[in-house]
């Protein structure tokens, strides 16, 4: 490098008159010496020995002197050596690292971003024109200042001011997004990186931060979220609108399908009998049609989930059989049910959907049916995994559906064509559900047909195998004078009718509130005495919930045992069932209500209360 040559030559020059110096006086020492040495030879010749000899002492102590000047300078000499191969080698460095900078900075003044540097409190020493040009303050203007009091304003979020905060007290990286603000007040986003400095030795000397504008990006983060939230928002108000609207269809539904299944327990004769099933069917078709509603409803809003237990498989069939046999029936078709190779096994799965999906299947076959017969089998294969493969397959032989068609029928609101919606009627919901429903199950809803061929819908299901070995019931065949007292909250008067015969016919006595607060007063003045209460959960005056929450209160207030309360509402989202258990309900009943559910819902507590009247009796003896 010509720049260190040139200074190490110079600084050689500076030290020539000291080498000088050294090498006359080494030479005048050395001239000195040998006149001394002449000088003592001629005076030893001569005779005057003693004066000789002092004289050749003081020309060896010349000598000796000269070697030891020698010497040192030569010592010199090597220290300055030394030194000055140090000090080249850190030019040379100082100015690598010169270099360096500069390359850094040009890099910096020219960049897009915000490039600022501080020292290790934090305080702006430089920034680039890209500071200034997304912040529009001047260099002059905030050197000494930290960033922070510059840039960040009303909105800037404190929780991410806190961290910044402690990682540059802490001297480590940060990487942040944030709110900032220029000088003008104008809001952006930055995305912040920010990276310490430490010198040779570890000590930190200053931090290096470059701040990227993601204003754009950001701006379109919020607007997706809000576009989301918007979403989210409506699709629960639209919930909340079926739900409420599936509350006041449900109410006074419980009252026609209760009064109705009362009715058809009475001795009628065969016309009354007749005209009384048409209105429970009716009914049904049309409380059918209402959950399909809101079934999709939950799902298309990610809400839907399945209730796993154990199941008897056949009686899941049986059940699906009854439903649709006397329509089957009144066309004069034939419906077979069959298990192959024999009977079902018991397996863990949501029975009531299930049963839900194979009535669809067996209704939309009767429908569209009009002679000939309609076949449900199940054919179970064991899967050597502790499950069953169960395989439903519902065959019909009516008018069949075009393969071009095949696939949008399983779209909500979608029917084969606009003839079919029109002679045969429908909401063109069932087979969307029934899709969505067997996907939730692990399986495949598949259809096999064509033009006037009839159609078959598929489906296999890998099953879990029911450990327990309970067997089902006929639960109608068993009711029973079940001896409970039982609290209903219950402010509409059909259904308090409906409630009432219906405990009537399980043996019960009911003890009727009007609302919240009346449930709480008569509960209260009984001690606590009842063996279930049934609890509305929307009420004038007071509501369910709240009614339940001061119910479990007194409960504990006065230490009484707790009385089982069972939901009993035309609400049937999953949420109202999560809000009835956190406020202390046991049990969830949705309306319109039948007598086998009811029943039901009552059996263990009239068993716990046999069982413990047993306990007492025994204590007794």
């Amino acid at each position: 490098m010509p720049d260190s040559a040139a200074t190490r030559t110079g600084t050689l020059a500076q030290h020539r008159p000291l080498q000088r110096f050294a090498f006359d006086s080494l030479g005048a020492i050395t001239l000195l010496t040998g006149l001394l040495l002449v000088l003592a030879d001629a005076l030893w010749d001569h005779g005057q020995r003693g004066v000789g000899a002092a004289v050749l002492a003081v020309a060896v102590a010349a000598n000796g002197y000269a070697v030891l000047v020698w010497r040192h300078f030569r010592g010199v000499l090597a220290q300055r050596e030394q030194l000055l191969g140090q000090l080249e080698d850190a030019h040379a460095r100082t100015e690598q690292q010169a270099l360096e900078l500069s390359k850094l900075s040009w890099v910096a003044e020219r960049t897009g971003n915000a490039v600022i540097i501080t020292d290790r409190r934090g305080r702006i020493e430089w920034v680039n024109t890209g500071f200034t040009a997304l912040t529009e303050w001047q260099p002059h203007e905030v050197v000494g200042r930290s960033p922070g009091e510059v840039l960040q304003g009303a909105d800037t979020d404190a929780a991410t001011i806190a961290r910044v905060r402690a990682q540059i007290a802490a001297g480590q990286a940060v990487d942040e997004e944030i709110l900032n603000y220029s000088k003008s007040g104008r809001s952006y986003w930055v995305r912040l990186d920010i990276q310490p400095v430490f010198d040779a030795a570890g000590v930190l000397t200053h931090f290096v931060a470059v701040q990227t504008d993601v204003s754009a990006q950001k701006s379109i983060e919020l607007q997706l979220q809000r576009a989301r939230d918007l979403a989210l928002s409506a699709a629960d108000a639209r919930a909340q609108f079926i739900a409420n609207t599936s509350h006041e269809i449900r109410t006074p539904m419980n009252g026609v399908l209760g009064m109705t299944e009362l009715l058809l327990r009475t001795q009628l004769d065969e016309r009354q009998r007749r005209l009384a099933d048409t209105i429970l069917r009716s009914g049904r078709h049309l409380l059918g049609l209402l959950n399909d509603v809101l079934d999709y409803s939950k799902m298309d809003a990610g809400r839907f989930e399945l209730v796993q237990a154990p199941t008897d498989l056949e009686r899941v069939l049986y059940d699906a059989q009854i439903v649709i046999a006397e329509t089957a029936r009144a066309k004069g078709l034939a419906l077979d049910v069959q298990v192959l190779p024999g009977n079902a096994p018991r397996v863990l799965a949501d029975g009531a959907r299930l049963r839900q999906v194979l009535v669809n299947l067996l209704g939309n076959a009767v429908k569209f049916t009009a002679q000939g017969r309609v076949a449900l089998t199940v054919t179970i294969q064991p899967g050597g995994d502790g499950r069953a493969h169960a395989t439903f397959s519902v065959a019909d032989t009516g008018i069949g559906i075009a393969p071009k068609l095949q696939r949008q029928i399983f779209e909500p609101f979608v029917q084969a064509d606009a003839n079919t919606a029109s002679r045969y009627g429908g909401s063109g919901l069932g087979l969307a559900i029934c899709d969505r429903l067997v996907r939730l199950m692990g399986g495949e809803l598949s259809v096999k047909s064509d033009v006037g061929q009839g159609a078959t819908f598929s489906f296999t299901l890998k099953l879990p195998l029911a450990t327990d070995t309970a067997q089902t019931q006929d639960k109608l065949a068993t009711l029973g004078a079940l001896g409970l007292e039982v609290l209903v909250a219950e402010d509409y008067p059909i259904n308090q009718d409906v409630i009432g015969e219906f405990l009537r016919e399980l043996g019960c006595r009911m003890v009727l509130a009007r609302n919240g607060r009346e449930a709480i007063e008569l509960y209260v003045e009984a001690g606590g005495a009842f063996d279930v209460v049934l609890m509305d959960c929307r009420m004038p005056r007071m509501d369910g919930f709240d009614a339940t929450r001061a119910i479990r209160d007194w409960e504990r207030g006065s230490g009484r045992r707790a009385v089982p309360i069972i939901a009993l509402t035309a609400g049937a989202l999953a949420s109202e069932r999560e809000r009835c258990a956190a406020v202390g309900m046991n049990g969830f009943i949705a309306k319109p209500v039948t007598l086998g559910e009811l029943f039901d819902a009552l059996v263990p507590h009239a068993a716990a209360r046999g069982a413990a009247g047993a306990a007492r009796v025994a204590d007794a003896g």
